[in-house]
């Protein structure tokens, strides 16, 4: 994969966002962070990510308004931080569109696996290799097990 893949970090506490960019950079993702709703659907408007951590209890506008907003037109696949482990509020986050709620305090280490097992739901596959090699005028297709000479089907027993 040539492309890195990059995470926004939505959450009004520093440390938090600190903690996190350190923690998902040295596992290779490229990180950009916000610290309010606001100033990510800024970065969304003229920027690209490929997962959200979004905190749940953040000033002016909260992650849950932020997600309801943000699956009216886009379906980045989102984490819900947050100190609420209510399952209310599990279940409102998780009904509105997020793909996952990690609850505070939580472990750097599981929340970059939980950050790769979303990643790995929600991310395009790369296109499997081709079938067919060539090689000048002789081509083989390994999916058909045929053989071709100049376009022409060469007849080959099972074994061969």
């Amino acid at each position: 994969m040539t492309e890195r893949t990059t995470i926004l970090i939505v959450d009004d506490e520093s440390k938090i966002r600190r903690l996190l960019s350190r923690s998902l950079e040295t596992e290779g993702f490229d990180v950009a962070v916000a610290d309010s709703a606001m100033s990510a659907s800024e970065f969304l408007k003229n920027g690209h990510c490929d997962l959200i951590i979004l905190d749940y209890m953040m000033p002016e506008i909260d992650g849950m308004a932020f997600l309801a907003e943000l699956r009216k037109k886009s379906s980045i696949p989102v984490i819900m931080l947050s100190a609420r482990e209510e399952i209310a509020k599990k279940t409102q986050a998780l009904e509105l569109g997020a793909d996952d709620y990690v609850v505070k305090p939580f472990s750097p280490r599981e929340l970059v696996a939980r950050v790769r097992a979303v990643l790995n739901r929600t991310m395009p596959k790369p296109a499997a290799a081709s079938d067919t090699m060539t090689f000048g005028e002789l081509t083989i297709d390994t999916a058909s097990h045929t053989v071709r000479v100049s376009g022409e089907e060469v007849a080959l027993t099972p074994k061969e």
